[in-house]
C-alpha cells in the first residue's frame, strides 16, 4: 500500500520535516515541467511528487494547491518499539517535539494511556495526522508506520474490511474490538491487506471531519 498525500505547495517542507521527526528519506522526485499546462503555471519547475521511505514504508506526497487538505480521518500510527530500538521512548519524544515545534496541533497530549505507556496524536501544520505510540515489546510486532482509517459518518469498518478481504485474497484481519454495548461500531481493528498492516475504526458521528483527497495504491506485484 502506498498512501498519497495532497499538499498545498508544501512537499519540500514535509520531506524535510519528516526527515527530522521520523527519519524519512527521499527515494524519488518528479518535477513539474518548466512550461506547464495553463492550470499548473504557478507550479512551473516546482516539485510534483515526492516518494519518502520510512524504515521500509513508502508514502507519496503530491505537491499541488489548496483544493484539498488532509483530515484526521486518515492518520499514520508510528510504532516506536523498545524491542528493536533501545531509544524508542526518546525517539518518540523527539518526534513529538519536532512536529509540535513546527506548528503541529496536539489532538491527544503526550502521556500514558490504557493502550500505551507513551502516546500522542498530533496533526502537523499541513494537516497530516500522526499517532506516535510506544509499542509493548511483548506484543506481536508491527511495522514502523501503519495507515489508520477512521469512519466518522456511520459504522462501516466491518463492511469495508470484508470488502478488502474479498478483493485481495490471502489478506487477513484480526477480530475487531467493539465499542461496549454496540454490535457494529468498531473501536479498534487491524488487517493485513496485500501484505501491509492497517488500522480501521469507527469514530462515531461526533467529529466534524471525514475523508478528503487521499489515495492508497495497492501494488500486488
Amino acid at each position: 500500500m502506498v498512501p498519497s498525500l495532497w499538499s498545498d505547495h508544501d512537499a519540500d517542507h514535509l520531506a524535510e520535516l519528516y526527515g527530522r521527526a521520523l527519519g524519512a528519506t527521499i527515494t524519488q522526485e518528479v518535477r513539474y515541467p518548466e512550461i506547464p499546462l495553463e492550470f499548473q503555471k504557478d507550479l512551473a519547475g516546482e516539485m510534483l511528487t515526492l516518494d519518502l521511505n520510512f524504515q521500509g514504508y513508502r508514502i507519496n506526497i503530491i505537491n499541488a494547491d489548496g483544493t484539498f487538505r488532509p483530515t484526521p480521518s486518515m492518520s499514520f500510527r508510528v510504532n516506536f518499539n523498545p524491542a528493536t530500538d533501545d531509544n524508542g521512548q526518546e525517539s518518540l519524544r523527539e518526534a513529538y517535539r519536532v512536529l509540535v515545534d513546527d506548528g503541529a496541533q496536539v489532538l491527544m497530549e503526550l502521556g500514558s494511556y490504557p493502550f500505551s505507556d507513551l502516546y500522542a496524536w498530533v496533526e502537523d501544520r499541513c494537516g497530516v495526522s500522526w499517532q506516535l505510540m510506544l509499542a509493548q515489546p511483548e506484543n506481536e510486532p508491527r511495522p514502523f508506520i501503519m495507515p489508520a482509517l477512521m469512519y466518522t459518518r456511520g459504522h462501516h469498518t466491518q463492511e469495508f474490511t470484508q470488502m478488502l478481504l474479498r478483493l485481495f485474497p490471502g489478506s487477513t484481519a484480526k477480530t475487531p474490538i467493539l465499542v461496549p454495548g454496540q454490535d457494529q461500531q468498531v473501536m479498534f481493528s487491524e488487517a493485513r491487506i496485500a501484505g501491509d498492516w492497517m488500522m480501521i475504526s469507527d469514530g462515531g458521528d461526533v467529529h466534524d471531519f471525514t475523508f478528503t483527497m487521499k489515495k492508497i495504491e495497492i501494488d500486488q506485484f
